[in-house]
């Protein structure tokens, strides 16, 4: 629990460190736009849509800590990503970010990082678990593709 806070303190201060020091109006809108269709085509569990927004790379994750086992999942690549997308997808997942709390931060012209508390919810379990999702992205071709994606839940 306490190295989870401190992984915490520290993405709250890479995104404000970061997000304070350079001004990229354009890309942040940007970013943004396609972080929401990326929450909107998961929510409606359109993998082929979501599989045009993430990074063709190896070096793609995904890692979700929680209840789902003992270890959450980590995932690299965008087969394997995907595939644990699809999984979830079946589940009927419903994603519920926190759009004003959302903290935008750019590592460089072309990654920028998303900080968002959000709920997560199932149709079996209509009581949202709350959770941090962390997301970065990358510029590829003046577009914005997913590049990680973390997600772990608040802790009590």
């Amino acid at each position: 629990m306490k190295n989870l806070l401190i992984f915490l303190e520290i993405i709250a201060a890479t995104v404000n460190c970061f997000g304070q020091t350079k001004n990229y109006g354009r890309a942040e809108t940007a970013v943004m736009a396609g972080f929401k269709k990326f929450i909107e085509v998961e929510n409606q569990g359109d993998s082929l849509a979501v599989r045009k927004m993430v990074w063709n790379s190896r070096d793609l994750l995904f890692i979700a800590t929680g209840k789902a086992d003992a270890n959450g999942y980590v995932g690299f690549g965008t087969e394997n990503v995907m595939r644990h997308f699809e999984l979830l997808y079946q589940l009927h997942i419903h994603i519920d970010p926190d759009w004003d709390q959302v903290r935008v931060a750019f590592l460089s012209k072309d990654v920028a990082r998303l900080f968002v508390p959000a709920g997560l919810s199932f149709p079996n379990r209509p009581t949202p678990n709350a959770f941090y999702l962390v997301t970065e992205w990358v510029r590829r071709r003046n577009e914005w593709m997913l590049a990680s994606n973390v997600a772990f839940p608040v802790p009590h």
